[in-house]
């Protein structure tokens, strides 16, 4: 378009104009998505993203940030917070902190070239490959939430035969729109259906009685454990080592009803399986953790 308009575009008629503008605006609608973030996998507190397949359904959500090193990392949990994922962003680079070395890897880079590769540790061959490729730039991906436009799009090198992540697609202000999971059934096409970017925390909250899964895990020497209770009254929150026997009490006391968080540390305890139960006058459960030093 020219920098200056002629003299008679300003003797357009207003019917012209109005015309004009609206043709401009539906075009504009029409191959471009609206975004308040330029980044293709945004890491803020409370984003969730929700995705249906034809069997299977999974969620994401940030949940917290953790300090390590002098780095700040985003908690991104899945599926009932059964899996922790540490991710920070650099420049439009994704960076994920793996808690097997206690280093971090480039996971997905949004300034790579099409055909560029890079590695992951064995330890992500279930979960997200060894190797990761940028395989396209200008993708359309159609899902339940919408159509996005120029997405990133990375194929993934799986080391298991029935687990993980072979492909995945990225919209810019949105994250992750659509991903093909691989099962032991076959693989499934997994797209985005609902993004949520905030909680409105105003409202007032119903809890329920719930053990959350510890957080990260496994975990060196720290990690949280959130939980809930709906009434008021006594909450204890116990460890026990894979015998059986009580390592630790961590929590005793009178809770209001809510959401709480506490932390165990296992700096004096050896690498192992353990367990953290917690208990009430009505309620009751255990869950898992691992300890890797």
């Amino acid at each position: 378009m020219k920098k200056h308009f002629t003299k008679n575009f300003f003797h357009c008629t207003l019917k012209s104009i109005l015309v004009f503008l609206f043709v401009v605006g539906f075009i504009s609608n029409s191959f471009s998505q609206p975004s308040n973030d330029s980044s293709f996998y945004p890491l803020k507190i409370n984003f969730e993203w929700k995705y249906d397949s034809d069997f299977f359904s999974r969620s994401e959500r940030i949940v917290d940030t953790v300090r390590i090193n002098g780095s700040t990392y985003f908690a991104l949990t899945s599926d009932d917070y059964a899996i922790v994922f540490l991710l920070r962003e650099i420049n439009n680079q994704i960076f994920i902190y793996n808690m097997q070395d206690s280093s971090e890897y480039l996971l997905f880079d949004f300034t790579a070239d099409v055909g560029e590769s890079w590695e992951l540790p064995v330890d992500f061959a279930c979960t997200y490959g060894t190797e990761i490729t940028l395989a396209g730039k200008m993708d359309t991906v159609t899902t339940p939430l919408g159509t996005y436009f120029n997405c990133y799009h990375f194929n993934h090198l799986t080391g298991c035969d029935d687990a993980g992540i072979y492909e995945t697609w990225f919209a810019k202000g949105v994250g992750k729109v659509k991903f093909i999971e691989i099962f032991f059934a076959g693989s499934f096409d997994f797209l985005l259906s609902d993004f949520i970017t905030s909680i409105d925390n105003s409202t007032q909250k119903d809890y329920s009685y719930k053990l959350y899964q510890n957080y990260p895990n496994p975990f060196n020497p720290l990690t949280n454990i959130d939980f809930s209770v709906p009434n008021a009254g006594k909450v204890m929150i116990r460890v026990f080592d894979l015998l059986g026997k009580e390592i630790a009490t961590l929590l005793d006391e009178y809770k209001q009803s809510g959401k709480y968080r506490i932390t165990f540390d296992g700096t004096n305890l050896p690498s192992g399986i353990y367990f953290y139960k917690i208990i009430t006058n009505n309620f009751s459960s255990t869950k898992k953790m691992v300890l890797i030093k």
